[in-house]
């Protein structure tokens, strides 16, 4: 080997090298998936992770692992505000990537739920509570709670109306058949007299019970925000509960009612 060659070998190897490298750092690495999640927490990880239950439209796995946006250590203690704070019943919009589509979790939740599989980890941009109303077929849509709002206040008003022309169609149907019932089953018809006189006031004291139950149930939250939108939730399970009372008194006197049909 020459003197040149000496001194021009190592000069070629760290040539070599620094071209290798900068060859790996220019490739370009894959996007992770950005993801739009909506799901309830089913338990909690250490470092303030939590599982979800998956919510969301047209899912493709049953559960989450979420890595929060707000990592908090205090001491020895590491830990999400946000997560901590969730609520079992409380819904989360999660914005983020898919850090691994296959992480395998073993836990068991606060109510003995044992879970175990490959779930996909999810690196939280964003966590934001949301609320739910109901679509016109009865399925659950997430949106912001001023939407919910809006959407539970139109969603009430349709079984209201429906409720009216439930009884509405009752009474009539009653009205006819005693119009034309035979004149001597007199204790029939004052059973149609009764019923007819009592739908309206039925329905008055209904009215009161619904609203005041609903009220009662939810006065925890009367000084929150979500106050209103709580009891209208309960107010659209009671009425849902009344128009089937309603539709199964009108099969117990033989009336098919037909929503479709005039009163």
């Amino acid at each position: 080997m020459t003197r040149l060659d000496k001194y021009l070998l190592p000069i070629i190897l760290l040539i070599i090298v620094a071209l290798a490298l900068t060859s790996d750092n220019s490739k370009v690495l894959p996007e992770k998936e950005e993801v739009v999640l909506y799901g309830k927490i089913h338990s909690r990880l250490t470092y303030g992770r939590g599982v979800f239950e998956n919510l969301t439209e047209g899912k493709e796995y049953e559960y989450f692992i979420v890595e929060p946006d707000d990592y908090t250590e205090e001491g020895a203690r590491k830990y999400s505000p946000k997560i901590n704070s969730l609520s079992a019943e409380e819904i989360v919009k999660i914005t983020g990537k898919i850090a691994n589509k296959c992480w395998w979790n073993d836990t068991t939740d606060l109510a003995g739920t044992y879970y175990k599989g490959c779930v996909p980890w999810i690196d939280s941009e964003k966590i934001e509570t949301v609320d739910v109303c109901y679509g016109t077929k009865s399925e659950i849509i997430f949106m912001s709670n001023d939407e919910a709002k809006n959407c539970l206040v139109e969603y009430l008003e349709e079984l209201e109306s429906e409720v009216e022309h439930i009884q509405n169609y009752f009474i009539t149907k009653l009205t006819n058949n005693r119009a034309t019932a035979d004149a001597q089953d007199e204790w029939s018809t004052d059973q149609d007299i009764d019923l007819i006189n009592s739908l309206p006031i039925l329905h008055n004291n209904w009215i009161n019970y619904r609203d005041d139950s609903c009220e009662f149930q939810n006065s925890s939250y009367l000084y929150g925000s979500g106050h209103s939108a709580f009891v209208m939730r309960c107010q659209i399970e009671y009425t849902k509960d009344y128009i089937n009372m309603l539709k199964t008194g009108m099969e117990d006197w033989s009336i098919d009612y037909d929503p479709f049909l005039p009163i």
